[in-house]
């Protein structure tokens, strides 16, 4: 059975509450409703609900003053405002301020609500992922740049935090060298494997990609582009491999495991991009910075 979504509600007129009542049903229940935008920055915090809906026309505030008090009060909680039939705009420029969605009165049944209401807790959670993501992000950029230009270094953190970002059950990160491909770092799956080279159309688990392709594979079992003996070998249903590239040269290449199938997706795709990106520079600069200590 599905939850129960609870509901937060602002409205002030009785008519439209007795109403928006009746739309909830029995997979909906209004948790706490207040008559205007000062009750509810007072008692709010009292309540746990899935879910903030309210009309954009109340007492003390009205249009995109009551999305900005709502997410001051509540910022991680979605919401979903109510509008008349010309006030359209004014709920388009909410979204953009951060509401999730936006329903006119009048205009929408039992279903329509619950598809909205489910609609907008899924938005908020993907906002959430994201911003969380991108964060994450950062903060491992931020240690990469703190570290001193020691190779081995770089791409041990690069290993830890985007195995970590990610949820992987592995990370690697392999050097070109000439025409070998070598374990340079690891961490989970595949770090007691630190040293270990391979042929340069050889990668992680047998893959028969190249450094300068991406490989995202969902089922180890099923994708013809790797070695499925030797992933099970190793332990891994799913991976993603991202060259690592640096003024067109590349340097090597970053991949994670997964245990599973389906671990990964379009999003750790992304992530491993990004990251990937990041680090070139200070892999380019690290060799540098070898070549450059050996003399």
């Amino acid at each position: 059975m599905s939850k129960v979504i609870r509901i937060c509600l602002l409205e002030d007129n009785v008519d439209d509450l007795f109403l928006f009542r009746r739309l909830c049903g029995s997979y909906m229940e209004i948790a706490v409703t207040f008559g205007s935008v000062s009750e509810f920055e007072t008692s709010y915090h009292l309540h746990q609900v899935d879910l903030i809906i309210s009309d954009l026309s109340l007492p003390d505030y009205s249009g995109i003053s009551v999305v900005r008090h709502i997410q001051s009060s509540s910022p991680h909680t979605p919401i979903i405002v109510l509008t008349g039939h010309r006030e359209e705009q004014i709920a388009l420029d909410c979204l953009k301020r951060g509401a999730q969605d936006f329903l006119v009165k009048g205009t929408f049944d039992s279903a329509t609500l619950r598809r909205a209401a489910r609609y907008a807790i899924e938005r908020k959670m993907f906002e959430r992922q994201t911003f969380g993501r991108f964060s994450a992000i950062i903060a491992a950029q931020s240690e990469i740049a703190s570290t001193n230009l020691g190779i081995d270094d770089v791409m041990r953190v690069v290993c830890e935090r985007v195995q970590g970002i990610t949820s992987a059950a592995g990370a690697v990160i392999e050097i070109s060298l000439r025409d070998k491909m070598v374990f340079g770092a690891a961490s989970g799956l595949g770090e007691n494997q630190i040293g270990l080279s391979l042929k340069s159309d050889t990668g992680p688990s047998g893959s028969s990609f190249t450094p300068d392709q991406i490989l995202l594979s969902y089922d180890t079992e099923t994708d013809p582009r790797v070695d499925r003996e030797a992933c099970r070998k190793a332990g891994v249903r799913s991976m993603i491999q991202v060259p690592l590239v640096y003024n067109h040269q590349i340097l090597g290449t970053l991949t994670i495991f997964g245990k599973f199938p389906e671990a990964f997706s379009e999003m750790d795709l992304q992530t491993l991009q990004i990251i990937a990106g990041l680090v070139a520079p200070h892999m380019h600069s690290a060799k540098l910075f070898s070549k450059s200590s050996s003399l």
